[in-house]
């Protein structure tokens, strides 16, 4: 065999060896149970709210939301949890929280058909399912098409997919902007404003 031959071989062996190392990490991932870390984010997103804007409610048209598990703690379907949760990683909930979630410094992530009320204090929440009462969002916030978001919710950044539904008193910015200033009211006009023929 010449030089080129082995050239070709050799990467052949390369490609056989990523695409078998790509299955061995989906199988994996598929086998773990629920609630269990993960070693790698998935590829691409490194945060999942990397993209997110600060416009308010943009009106462009996205397909539904393709929400992927990132490391952290997971509340399945099938948990519902009362009480006050407090976590130190990243947690997604697929369930039913009623009670204050704190996670203080980290991102959440709130499934399709979750529910969290009545109080939320995260870094980055990701909304494609319910929350109702007060959320406190230090960094930013992304709402998913179909998501429903009603109650009170104070973070720096909104970024909100048409089609989601929100409700209620917003503070975006708040904690960057500068102070309001009063605006005075126009001063009434005296006279009733007459039509020319």
């Amino acid at each position: 065999m010449d030089s080129a031959e082995w050239l070709l071989l050799g990467g052949l062996i390369g490609c056989a060896l990523l695409l078998l190392d790509g299955y061995r990490r989906v199988t994996r991932r598929q086998r773990l149970p629920a609630g269990t870390s993960l070693d790698t984010a998935p590829p691409g997103n490194g945060s999942l709210l990397e993209h997110a804007t600060s416009a308010p409610c943009a009106s462009e048209s996205q397909p539904g939301p393709t929400l992927t598990f990132p490391e952290g703690s997971l509340i399945g379907r099938t948990v519902k949890v009362r009480g006050r949760l407090e976590t130190r990683e990243t947690l997604w909930i697929e369930g039913e929280v009623e009670g204050d979630v704190v996670a203080d410094g980290q991102r959440v992530v709130v499934g399709t058909d979750a529910r969290v009320a009545p109080w939320l204090a995260a870094r980055e929440l990701r909304l494609a399912g319910t929350s109702l009462g007060r959320q406190e969002v230090s960094e930013h916030v992304v709402i998913e098409m179909g998501a429903r978001l009603e109650g009170q919710l104070s973070t720096a950044s909104l970024h909100c997919h048409e089609g989601a539904w929100i409700q209620g008193n917003f503070d975006i910015g708040g904690r960057r902007a500068a102070p309001a200033r009063p605006v005075s009211p126009a001063p009434a006009s005296p006279s009733p404003v007459s039509e020319s023929r």
